[in-house]
């Protein structure tokens, strides 16, 4: 989880903007897939913030399966002015 949210920082960091939301998708053998999001405290750029809720995320599925895929993405918060 910590190197995937780094990779996370790094590209919200070329954007200027933080991450308000984790979204963690995680598919398992045989290929069930469950997305889940959560909403931050307040905008960041800490990857270990990013890494703890992923994590979280993770543990509340309570899955022994073995997993095929772990994906960590942040929706970033709006530019000022909005869209």
């Amino acid at each position: 989880m910590a190197e995937l949210a780094e990779r996370v920082i790094e590209d919200l960091a070329k954007e200027g903007r933080a991450a308000v939301r984790v979204h963690l998708k995680v598919r398992f053998a045989p290929f069930f897939t469950f997305t889940k999001v959560r909403k931050l405290a307040g905008p960041t750029m800490d990857p270990a913030v990013l890494a703890d809720t992923a994590l979280a995320l993770y543990d509340a599925l309570d899955d022994s399966r073995p997993v095929r895929l772990l994906g960590v993405r942040a929706e970033m918060e709006p530019p000022e002015g909005g869209y």
